[in-house]
């Protein structure tokens, strides 16, 4: 989840904002820790400085496979609320500008998914709630279904890299120089089949 917060975070801090391409489109972009509810709740904010427009993203109904060849793939929503404060959104110029923001990120999120290897796996739009207008700000969100896979917890604690030849088909002179280590060929006539693994460590 971290890595993909990262992600999404760089993208959306990235979008130029379409009526002045000199600005970004977000001035704050934050991992969500309560500061959504603060401002649309008119709770004293307590926290560091939010410039407006501002987006948060949150990570709610996170689940893990547990199956045993599945294990450390996640699922859940990723939340992406983002609040805008434009005194005048009552006149028909400004009145669906929340709609332009809302396809703004979700196409800014799906273009990414050509070049990031982070969303390879399924990032999808999933519910969209209408704007609501609280203290002068109208806040949206967008919520996305998320698949993940957490490699921190599980499968490669204690990972160690090995290299694994294959006699007569492979051998160490096979490999490239910088990960050979003057590690001479093997003798193929150890070896009776190619179902006999051989430690020499």
């Amino acid at each position: 989840m971290k890595e993909l917060y990262l992600e999404i975070k760089r993208i959306l801090g990235e979008i130029n904002n379409p009526w002045d391409q000199s600005e970004k489109l977000f001035k704050t972009v934050k991992l969500d820790k309560g500061q959504f509810e603060r401002i649309i709740h008119d709770v004293e904010n307590t926290e560091n400085t939010v410039l407006f427009p501002a987006i948060f993203i949150h990570f709610v109904n996170v689940s893990y496979l547990v199956s045993q060849n599945r294990i450390g793939e996640g699922r859940g929503t990723m939340r992406v609320r983002f609040i805008l404060n434009r005194l005048n959104d009552y006149e028909d110029e400004y009145e669906t500008e929340i709609f332009d923001y809302a396809g703004i990120v979700n196409a800014a999120i799906q273009d990414a998914k050509e070049s990031s290897t982070i969303l390879r796996e399924k990032i999808t739009l999933e519910y969209f709630d209408m704007p609501t207008t609280s203290n002068q700000t109208q806040a949206c969100w967008l919520d996305f279904g998320v698949k993940f896979t957490d490699e921190s917890g599980d499968r490669y604690r204690n990972y160690v890299e090995k290299t694994i030849i294959t006699p007569a088909f492979t051998n160490f002179s096979d490999m490239t120089e910088e990960n050979r280590d003057d590690m001479p060929d093997v003798d193929v006539s150890e070896y009776e089949n190619q179902v006999s693994i051989k430690s020499k460590i």
